[in-house]
């Protein structure tokens, strides 16, 4: 099939969604706090659908919206104070739902964009023919993509078309990196917080430019190539904080791409519950490629009496798979922050591997993406 025939299905005026909405009536009677159906087949296989611990209260969103204000305005690093504060809120699940958005967007450079005008014609990207291989990986890939999620429940809606131009746009925007699975849940991530189609193609990029997310999925002839260096890094950090529990998963051997693949290129989505995940998401986009080595040290530290004594790959995939099962994950959060805390520097000093400074690098791509009208 042509590509332009599969991308036509995504567009503004394909009307195909219509003939799946009354098999997914059942979908759309129950969703959890953030939008998954709990009804959905496959909600519990990518731990969703399950209402989060969520402990906000009215004065919170006060508090938050107060620590936006210091942390956004303050010259880094004066409000170093309140960023760990903010932190705090977030791990423990008192950061509200509905400041989310407005948290993302300044944390990616994209919250005063509607007083400026874009360098790229997103609407040009989106008409752009893209490699056949590309769109026809990406249609697949919509079938399966955060389908339990209100937004994309519905073969070929709303949720979906936007997510399809999106990706799409990206492709055009930088044909060398190409599509690459993962990015869909990447990017239907980013579209269940900022909803809005051309808001989330901005994070996406800048998500790419300014978070190693380029890195990571960098390939060549169809093989990823570029998350090579992120098990590089993990390595040394994984030698430098844990040399018992290392030299016992390199004994049996449990190479590191077995488990660090999908945890990294999918930051963790459906491997741990999504209340969690989002939290980590959080952190991810406020600290950084360095928040998921935090959090992966700190998954291996509360696992270690246990991975210390597994003695093959196959009893190792339980931890691979759902890696909190038997842990609080508020606790794992809570470690990546205190004890397990990572900075570029700090990295850097351990592994002799430069991670990005993602704040200086957001602030310069903003500089550019964006002018004044």
């Amino acid at each position: 099939m042509p590509g332009t025939d599969i991308s036509v299905l995504y567009s503004p005026e394909s009307r195909v969604a219509d003939q799946s909405k009354e098999k997914n009536q059942l979908y759309h009677l129950l969703y959890d706090d953030f939008g998954f159906s709990i009804n959905h087949p496959n909600s519990k296989q990518l731990l969703v659908g399950i209402n989060s611990p969520e402990l906000t209260k009215p004065k919170d969103r006060k508090r938050c919206s107060k620590l936006l204000e210091s942390v956004f305005t303050s010259a880094w690093p004066n409000g170093k104070k309140n960023v760990n504060l903010l932190r705090e809120y977030i791990i423990r699940g008192k950061f509200p739902l509905i400041l989310r958005t407005q948290f993302w967007k300044q944390c990616l450079g994209i919250h005063q964009k509607s007083f400026f005008q874009c360098s790229v014609d997103y609407e040009k990207l989106c008409s752009t023919e893209i490699p056949l291989d590309h769109v026809n990986q990406l249609h697949k890939d919509m079938e399966r993509t955060l389908r339990p999620h209100i937004c994309f429940v519905d073969r070929y809606g709303e949720g979906q078309k936007k997510l399809f131009r999106l990706i799409k746009a990206y492709v055009a925007y930088e044909p060398k990196i190409g599509y690459c699975q993962g990015m869909s849940t990447i990017g239907a991530i980013l579209l269940t917080v900022l909803d809005n189609e051309i808001d989330t193609f901005y994070a996406f990029v800048c998500l790419f430019k300014n978070y190693m997310m380029e890195d990571l999925y960098a390939s060549k002839d169809g093989v990823l190539i570029g998350i090579e260096n992120a098990f590089l890094v993990w390595d040394k950090l994984f030698e430098h904080f844990f040399p018992k529990l290392k030299k016992t998963l390199d004994d049996i051997p449990i190479p590191t791409n077995f488990y660090l693949t999908q945890w990294f290129l999918e930051i963790f989505f459906g491997r741990i519950p999504y209340w969690a995940c989002i939290r980590l998401w959080d952190m991810f986009i406020l600290d950084g490629l360095s928040m998921v080595y935090s959090f992966t040290l700190s998954i291996m530290a509360l696992n270690e009496p246990e991975l210390v004594t597994i003695t093959s790959m196959e009893s190792f995939n339980d931890y691979k798979e759902k890696p909190v099962f038997a842990l609080n994950p508020e606790k794992v959060l809570q470690a990546a922050i205190t004890k397990y805390k990572l900075t570029p520097s700090k990295i850097f000093s351990i592994t002799g591997h430069q991670i990005t400074d993602h704040r200086q690098n957001v602030k310069i791509w903003t500089d550019n993406f964006f002018y004044l009208f």
